[in-house]
């Protein structure tokens, strides 16, 4: 477990390259780190050697869709033992997510699938839950509380981020004036 260790996309493919040289691994845990699209390839590469990996918990790790496409072929290939997968608030938006999805249809073990605060919107997350009931793996998916939407509703947010700043300088300007006073 290397849990919030701040390790970046170098670092990720260093521990890449390692795991390769470790075929026994079973559980593996980098939540909280920052993989970014060079780092969730290079995992994605190392994943294909690896036939006893039970856990996979990239959450909160940026993997991103490039990174997310690449670790769905992995899936696809193998780690058929596969039991918990947690890809959560990795900006991955619907097509890696659908990807992700559809590379599970062959892990009978799977027991969990977490895929919350991922750029998916409302639409795509009932997508989602229809790929994973028709694959008669509905139950393995966790909620999606967090949601950071579509492309549309990130710029909205964006917006809105915008204005609050603005108002919170509004706020201080006030206060200054007031203590001036």
């Amino acid at each position: 477990t290397l849990f919030r260790s701040g390790i970046n996309h170098s670092g990720i493919t260093a521990l890449a390259t390692a795991f390769r040289s470790n075929p026994l691994l079973r559980v593996i845990n980098l939540n909280d780190n920052t993989f970014t699209d060079k780092g969730g390839i290079a995992m994605a590469e190392a994943l294909r050697t690896l036939r006893q990996v039970e856990v996979i918990n990239f959450g909160d790790c940026l993997v991103r869709s490039k990174g997310a496409v690449s670790l769905a072929g992995a899936l696809k290939d193998g780690l058929h033992k596969l039991k918990d997968l947690n890809l959560s608030f990795c900006e991955i938006r619907l097509d890696a997510a659908l990807a992700i999805v559809q590379s599970l249809d062959d892990k009978p073990e799977l027991e969990k699938l977490d895929l919350n605060g991922n750029a998916l919107g409302s639409d795509g997350i009932d997508r989602i839950v229809d790929v994973m009931e028709d694959l008669n793996m509905g139950q393995v998916l966790q909620g999606f509380s967090d949601d950071e939407g579509d492309d549309e509703e990130e710029e909205e947010d964006e917006d809105d981020d915008d204005v609050e700043e603005e108002e919170g300088e509004c706020e201080e300007e006030d206060q200054d004036e007031e203590e001036v006073e």
